[in-house]
């Protein structure tokens, strides 16, 4: 997998290119890091921060608070509608993994929520002004 090993016939995964440089990406991190020094200290951290117990159930409480109101979202917008898991998941995915990097929530969900009430109320709003030309021109 990840394990960079001075025994290893690959320990290099990603030759240091000018861009790689440029862009500060040398030596830094666990998954592109060359330097075997820092990678073990890069490992250590990230393992004790991402493997303890409280990480753990923090992340477990968000997923399911998360989950939640996605499910209401879903709820609110009835029967009736047809929902697109792919463009629901994706946005459910892109929450969890900003808010378990950041500690931030930053409402990707219901922000697409927003936007599909938005897009119903004006196709609603269509529809009403084709039902008025409707019948006027019943009246005509």
């Amino acid at each position: 997998m990840n394990i960079s090993s001075t025994k290893s016939k690959y320990p290099i995964r990603l030759p240091n290119s000018e861009g790689f440089v440029e862009y500060g990406f040398d030596g830094v991190g666990v998954a592109f890091n060359n330097d075997l020094q820092s990678w073990k200290y890069n490992r250590q951290f990230f393992s004790q921060a991402m493997m303890s117990p409280s990480f753990n159930y923090q992340a477990l409480k968000w997923t399911n608070e998360l989950w939640n109101e996605m499910e209401s979202y879903w709820n609110n917008l009835g029967e009736d509608h047809e929902l697109d898991l792919i463009k629901w998941l994706r946005r459910f995915a892109n929450e969890m993994i900003f808010r378990i990097s950041t500690g931030v929530k930053n409402d990707a969900i219901a922000s697409y929520y927003n936007i599909i009430i938005l897009n119903n109320n004006n196709n609603n709003s269509l529809n009403e002004k084709e039902n008025v030309k409707l019948k006027e021109s019943y009246d005509f």
